[in-house]
């Protein structure tokens, strides 16, 4: 697998790339300053592609892509790094009142090695940042729920608003 990297505001500089195969392991790689890349000996079968550069003021970009590699085939992957997301939401008890000090992780639906990591606020608030465009599931560490919500984040820069997610008192 090789291509190149642009990112949406033409900055140049390398990103950070991982090849993930579905039900595997995964291979890291960094791009060159140009953007090109490349996995070398890359098996056949459904692979998820991830890329991430800094930007500035702390906005990152990203990209992620599934692809489906065939025996001996050369794939070529040339992808724009958008704006990564940022999901908010709120944490309480079963009675109302705010969990201080929780950590919130977004697990990606397809690849639970892909996480995200937030902590509350002294209301109980979360911000998460640098999410890439898939479905993430957020579950709030050492908590019982009903359940965790799953939430959609679109590749461009918006904020998602997770909602209220109750967790039950310690």
């Amino acid at each position: 697998v090789s291509g190149s990297l642009l990112r949406s505001d033409g900055a140049e500089g390398g990103s950070e790339t991982f090849l993930r195969r579905v039900g595997s392991g995964s291979t890291e790689n960094t791009s060159a300053r140009n953007g090109t890349f490349r996995f070398d000996d890359c098996e056949p079968g459904d692979h998820l592609f991830y890329a991430r550069s800094g930007g500035n003021r702390g906005q990152s970009f990203s990209a992620h892509r599934r692809i489906t590699l065939r025996e001996g085939e050369e794939f070529r992957l040339d992808e724009v790094l958008t704006p990564s997301s940022t999901a908010t939401g709120l944490v309480v008890d079963s009675a109302g009142a705010p969990v201080v000090g929780a950590t919130v992780t977004a697990y990606g639906s397809e690849n639970r090695n892909l996480s995200r990591r937030g902590k509350t606020d002294a209301a109980g608030r979360f911000t998460i940042v640098g999410m890439y465009g898939c479905e993430y599931t957020f579950e709030v560490e050492d908590r019982e729920s009903a359940g965790f919500p799953t939430v959609s984040v679109r590749q461009n820069g918006d904020r998602v608003d997770v909602g209220t997610i109750v967790v039950e008192s310690k």
